[in-house]
């Protein structure tokens, strides 16, 4: 999931991408997010999302050059989506589905012994 950081960062960074058909340089994404956030903390989230493959950084003279989007990056919402749904079924359907299973066996074997041993 995201953090509050990175969210606003991949918002802001789609927003100009769709307004200006590019992103442009890091300067015009720090002029642009300086309202919201200081600009070494915009370079931090900016790594951060690089490192989980939102967006592609280029690098000149330690400082970033160019800032681009990836697949992941542009459909940031539809990829939360899914991380979102596997998460409910790994934690939510996948244990009610063991429990109704196991509820019907232990009944049925109750059953099943209880016409066996006629009790």
């Amino acid at each position: 999931m995201f953090d509050s950081m990175s969210l606003k960062l991949l918002k802001a960074l789609n927003e100009m991408n769709k307004s200006q058909g590019y992103i442009g340089s890091s300067y015009e994404v720090f002029q642009h997010l300086s309202e919201l956030f200081p600009q070494d903390k915009i370079e931090k989230a900016l790594v951060h999302n690089e490192e989980r493959g939102y967006i592609k950084l280029n690098w000149f003279a330690k400082a970033i050059n160019e800032i681009h989007l990836t697949h992941k990056g542009e459909n940031y919402k539809e990829f939360a989506w899914v991380v979102f749904k596997e998460y409910m079924l790994k934690s939510i359907l996948t244990p009610i589905a063991v429990a109704f299973i196991t509820a019907i066996i232990t009944t049925l074997v109750t059953l099943w012994l209880k016409s066996i041993l006629h009790w």
